[in-house]
Order: structure tokens, then C-alpha cells, then sequence
């Protein structure tokens, strides 16, 4: 005890000094290990540069002379941006509408009149029903003026309407219900193109149908993109079908006087009859088509003079030949040239 009370100075120094010695291992240690890291991180680095040195590429450039990998680099730009300036060459070139203008707006109401009369003709020649044909166009002949600043895009719609009237008699199509601009004149302005929807409704065969779809998706001249599209195909019976529904209608009255009596009275016109009180099973019938108008018709003759072929396969059909109303709403590109 004698001692450590005579040398408690030194222990408590020699305490700390242990103790400092302990922190400054242990930093010594955790200095070496992060040496470690970065001497192998530094060798993988030298094993790149020493791998990029091997295949020839330069780091820098030798005196007086610029560096090999910043000429490729500027080359390769160079073929880039002319590759983009071909491109968009080639598709304004190919995809951009082309039209004439008028000088005044007299000038222009005749041009009109007179496109609208070649469509009206080429409909007639085409045997297409149209009945709104170039509605919107007839309009403006009927307002009697055009102001200069509707030359561009009355003119444009109407160069691009008489194309897709081609495009629907080229495919075989003869009946139009609906031409419509969705966007009226305007078009939807985008960087380096402009898109005019088109919205088209057409009544034909499915085959027809298909037809005109692949024809306007790979058109030379105006770039279509088919943005959505409807078909409807209702189903109609045959004569078949609709002269065995009459035969039932007709047995039911012999069989039920009073029904018939039912039929008749309420199926007379002027008498509050028509659809809205026609007896539930007279209402399921199907309208007559023109097939069965005609066979009405032909069997109205004297029986007994007329020879009835045995019935054929086809002619004991459920359902008539399928047409389809064909909606579809088109994307119309136009690119723009460079300045």
C-alpha cells in the first residue's frame, strides 16, 4: 500500500498511457484496412489503364496533335445529325400534304365549288351512297366569302378528303355513313410532324372491311395510324328462316280464331296499332328483308304454272351473307421539312 500510495501519480499515468496505446492500435488497425481497400481499388484502375494502353487507345494526345478518340467521336455526331437530316427529309418529302391556293376568296369559293362537284361526280360514277358528302365544305360556299387566313387549312382538308374518298372506292366500299373531323380545320401541332384525326363509318363486307383498313395502313402518300376501331355485325335471317316464322304465325291463327282476330286488329294501321301495341310474339318477328319482299312477290303468281325447284343447301340458311359497320378513327401524319 506504502508503494502505491507513494507512486499513485505514476499507475495513473501509466493507466492512460496504456490506454491510449490501446485507441491507437485500434486505429492503426482500421487505418490498414482502408489502405488495403484503396491499394486494390488503385491496382484495378492501373490494370484498366494498363488494358487501354494494350489496345492501342490514347489518354491524351501527343504534342501539336489532337486526340484520335475526340476525332471519332466528332465524326460520329457528324453522321448522326446527317442521318437525321436525311430522315426527316425523306419523310417530309414523302408524308406532307400538297396543295393549290387561291389568290381571293371569290377565287377561292369556285375552287371549292368545283372540288365539291368532281367529289359529287366521282360518288355518282363509284355507286356510293354518301348523303353528307362535303357538308362542311358546302357550307362555306353557302356563306359566299373564305377569309385568307382559311386558304391553308379548308384547302388542306379538302386535298386529304378527296384522297380518303378514293382510298374508300379503290377498296370497294358503297356505303359511307359518316366523314367527321374531329378537330373541325385545326390539326394537333407536335415537334416535328402535325396529326389530323379522321373519323370514318362505313357499312360493307367484312372482306371489304379488312381491305380498306390494310390499303390506308400502308399507303405511299399519307401516313395513317389506325387509333381505334369498332365493327358491328348484326345478324339477319334468311328468307328461309322468315317465310318459317310466317307459316307459324299463320297456323297460330287458324288454330286461334280469336288470335288471329288479335293480329289483325291490331296490326291495322290508323287504329293506335305499330309496335307500341302489337301483340309480344309479333314483336319478336324480324322486319321482312328485300329478299323476302321479292319472294312475296314471285309466289304471288298462279302456282300452278310455275316449276319450284327442290330447296338446296344454301337455301336453307339461318343467317343472310354478314355486312359489318366498320367505325374507325385515324391518325393522319404530316411531317415537316427542316428550315
Amino acid at each position: 500500500m506504502d508503494f502505491v500510495k507513494k507512486n499513485l501519480g505514476l499507475l495513473i499515468c501509466a493507466a492512460v498511457s496504456f490506454i491510449v496505446i490501446c485507441i491507437l492500435m485500434y486505429f492503426m488497425v482500421k487505418t490498414t484496412g482502408q489502405m488495403k481497400k484503396v491499394n486494390q481499388k488503385v491496382t484495378e484502375q492501373m490494370s484498366f489503364f494498363e488494358h487501354v494502353s494494350e489496345q492501342g487507345y490514347k489518354l491524351t494526345a501527343e504534342k501539336g496533335a489532337e486526340l484520335e478518340n475526340l476525332l471519332q467521336a466528332q465524326k460520329n455526331f457528324e453522321d448522326a445529325e446527317n442521318f437525321y437530316r436525311v430522315s426527316r427529309d425523306y419523310l417530309a418529302g414523302n408524308y406532307s400534304i400538297k396543295f393549290e391556293l387561291p389568290l381571293t376568296s371569290p377565287d377561292a369559293i369556285k375552287l371549292i365549288n368545283e372540288k365539291v362537284r368532281q367529289m359529287t361526280e366521282f360518288v355518282l360514277k363509284n355507286r356510293i351512297e354518301f348523303p353528307g358528302l362535303a357538308k362542311e365544305f358546302t357550307a362555306i360556299v353557302a356563306r359566299g366569302s373564305v377569309n385568307i387566313s382559311e386558304f391553308a387549312p379548308v384547302f388542306r382538308q379538302l386535298s386529304i378528303y378527296d384522297y380518303v374518298l378514293q382510298k374508300v372506292a379503290a377498296a370497294g366500299i358503297k356505303s359511307i355513313r359518316q366523314l367527321e373531323w374531329p378537330l373541325g380545320f385545326a390539326v394537333q401541332e407536335e415537334d416535328i410532324y402535325s396529326i389530323t384525326p379522321i373519323w370514318l363509318s362505313v357499312d360493307c363486307e367484312f372482306e371489304v372491311a379488312q381491305n380498306f383498313l390494310n390499303q390506308m395502313m400502308n399507303d405511299k402518300k399519307m401516313l395513317f395510324y389506325i387509333k381505334n376501331i369498332s365493327l358491328l355485325a348484326p345478324e339477319q335471317y334468311t328468307p328461309a328462316i322468315q317465310s318459317f316464322q310466317s307459316s307459324n304465325v299463320e297456323r297460330a291463327k287458324a288454330a286461334m280464331p280469336s288470335l288471329g282476330n288479335e293480329f289483325e286488329g291490331e296490326m291495322m294501321p290508323g287504329q293506335g296499332g305499330g309496335q307500341r301495341g302489337m301483340n309480344p310474339a309479333a314483336r319478336r318477328m324480324p322486319t321482312p328483308g328485300r329478299s323476302e319482299r321479292v319472294a312475296v312477290g314471285e309466289s304471288s303468281a298462279p302456282s300452278g304454272r310455275l316449276v319450284v325447284p327442290e330447296p338446296k343447301r344454301q337455301d336453307l340458311l339461318a343467317f343472310e351473307e354478314k355486312y359489318v359497320t366498320l367505325e374507325v378513327r385515324f391518325d393522319l401524319y404530316e411531317f415537316k421539312s427542316l428550315e
